[in-house]
This record gives structure tokens, sequence and C-alpha cells, in this order.
């Protein structure tokens, strides 16, 4: 009767740490590990050339503290790289315009 009983309350220890388990790798991989592929996956678009990819992660903790900086950056990057494309088109208007002037005075 006794060694039943402890065979018995070893195999719930057994179950329960099993369980205990399970629960702990679906909580880091839902709390951890899927944020953090969805930053890197941000991180893989931006650098493709994807300026306004924006990270869809509404948590409140570091991760979505990452998340909201990420895009934040992103917008800015793009405002960055539009104005770029401007002041380009600008300076090459102004070349192109200065020297159609020049070969005119020759």
């Amino acid at each position: 009767l006794v060694k039943a009983n402890i065979n018995d309350q070893f195999s719930n220890a057994i179950i329960i740490t099993i369980l205990i388990s399970l629960f702990s790798i679906m909580l880091i991989y839902f709390v951890i590990t899927k944020p953090l592929s969805k930053i890197s996956k941000g991180i893989e678009k931006i650098s493709h050339g994807v300026l306004d990819y924006q990270i869809d992660i509404t948590s409140k903790d570091e991760l979505g503290q990452m998340a909201l900086q990420f895009n934040s950056m992103s917008g800015k990057l793009k405002n960055a790289y539009e104005e770029i494309q401007t002041w380009t088109a600008t300076l090459n208007q102004r070349v192109n315009d200065t020297n159609r002037k020049a070969c005119i005075t020759w």
C-alpha cells in the first residue's frame, strides 16, 4: 500500500513537471520568441529597403516598447530618405539649369 502510494505520487510529480514544462515553453514562445521574431522580420524588411514597415506588437512590456521605438525609427528613416530624394532632385535640377545657362553664355 505504501509502495503504491509512493508510485502514484511519483507519477503525479512527473505529470505535473511535464505540464509545467509545456506551459513554460508556450509562455516563452508567445511572450518572448514570437515578438522577437516579429522584430527580427522588421529589421530584415528595413535592410531590404522597406522603410515604412511597422511591427504589430501591442504589449506594454520591454518588447512592446522596442517595437514602438522600431516603428518610430522606420518612420524617421522613410522621411529622411524621402527628404534626401527631394534634395537630390532639386540639386540635379539646379545643376542642369546652371549647365544650360553656361552653354548659352558660351
